[in-house]
This record gives C-alpha cells, structure tokens and sequence, in this order.
C-alpha cells in the first residue's frame, strides 16, 4: 500500500512542477515529462523508504 501512495504522490507533485515549470517558461504543457518525472521521484521514495532511513 505505501508503494502505491508514493507513486500517487509522486505523480501530483510531478504534475504541480510540470504545470508551474512549463508555464513560468510559457511553453505548452505536456504529460511526458511529467510521467518521467513520476517515475523518478517514485524510484528516489522506494529506495530512500526502504533502504536509506534505518528501521528499529
């Protein structure tokens, strides 16, 4: 279940800079980046949750 909250998360927050970048630049908005983006914010929460912080 927190595999899919964090790509949940990841994909809203890649959707806010995606917006945000693409219109302070005044290009078009686009869904690629943002699915990239996703997929590494994604990538950097499972490593960091599962191998990076220390669980007692």
């Amino acid at each position: 279940m927190r595999f899919i909250i964090t790509a949940l998360w990841s994909f809203a927050i890649s959707l806010v800079l995606g917006y945000v970048l693409t219109s302070m630049g005044g290009y078009e908005f686009e869904i690629i980046p943002v699915l990239g983006m996703t997929i590494v914010f994604s990538l950097v929460g499972f490593l960091v949750g599962e191998k990076l912080i220390d669980k007692h």
